[in-house]
Parts: C-alpha cells; sequence; structure tokens
C-alpha cells in the first residue's frame, strides 16, 4: 500500500490554495459610497457628484451616499438657478434640450443633463452647439444618469 504524504502540515483554519482569494478591487458602487464619505459634497465636482447619484440603487450605503450629495445640490441652488457656462447640445425637440455638461461627457457626445424648456427657444440651437443654460434641477434618473432640468423662463 502506498500512503502520499504531504510537505506542509496541513491546519484546519488555514484555508487551503484553492480557497484563498486575491483582494479584490473596490467595485465602482463602493468607490461611491468612498467618495461621499470621504468628501465635503459641496467640494465635489460635478463628475463625482454624478458618480455618487448613479450608484444610488446599488445598496443601502450607495443610497444613504447619493442622498447626501442630492441634498447638497438642492441646497446650492436654493439661493437661485443654476448656470452652465459651456454645455454642449447633444440632441433638441422644441421642448427640451439634452445637453453634455462634464468634460468627459463633452468628448464623447454624452448627454448628462435633460434641460425641459418653458417655452420653445426663438433660436433653437443645433446638435454640437456649445451654449450656456440655466435652470432649476429638480431630479435625475440614476441609470443611464441624466440631470433633469426646468427652464422656466428662456
Amino acid at each position: 500500500m502506498l500512503r502520499l504524504r504531504s510537505s506542509r502540515p496541513c491546519r484546519p483554519d488555514s484555508p487551503s490554495p484553492a480557497r484563498r482569494r486575491p483582494p479584490s478591487s473596490p467595485s465602482p458602487a463602493e468607490l461611491a459610497v468612498a467618495a461621499a464619505r470621504q468628501n465635503d459634497p459641496d467640494q465635489l465636482s460635478l463628475s463625482d457628484r454624478e458618480l455618487i447619484l448613479s450608484y444610488r440603487d446599488s445598496s443601502a450605503e450607495n443610497k444613504a451616499a447619493a442622498d447626501k450629495v442630492w441634498a447638497s445640490l438642492l441646497a446650492q441652488q436654493s439661493k437661485g438657478v443654476l448656470r452652465f457656462e459651456s454645455v454642449k447640445v447633444i440632441s433638441v425637440t422644441n421642448r427640451s434640450l439634452d445637453v453634455a455638461v462634464t468634460q468627459d461627457n463633452i468628448k464623447t457626445g454624452t448627454a448628462d443633463l435633460r434641460v425641459e424648456l418653458a417655452k420653445p427657444m426663438p433660436n433653437m440651437p443645433v446638435a454640437g452647439a456649445m451654449i450656456a443654460i440655466e435652470g432649476v434641477i429638480v431630479g435625475y434618473t440614476a441609470r443611464p444618469f441624466m440631470f433633469l432640468m426646468e427652464n422656466r423662463q428662456n
């Protein structure tokens, strides 16, 4: 009869090499929670705010992080309307504009802000134009991410 011996002692408290996992990198949702915890939401860039808000539905921690960032954004605009000096028009209807606000979205042509117009603009911009826009952010969708703004006085 042949007996096999391991050169390593087997300890019941240590996992076998097949069950050991390498340390994993944090997921984007976990990074969003960390960003909200480690930073003052008033000091976050718009891109960082979008990231945190976009993971709102991933976990209870993400919801809390998104709520914190959303409250900060609402408080900042409580003094009046928000104005974006240079946004790229992605698409146009007679009652709304989809525009890219952040630099990454401007480069990729991805809308991250839908502006609902009170009435059609006298000179509607065309897709690709860079314009200034102002209004009140009234909501957002998490996936795909999109701020919702009302422009009451165009």
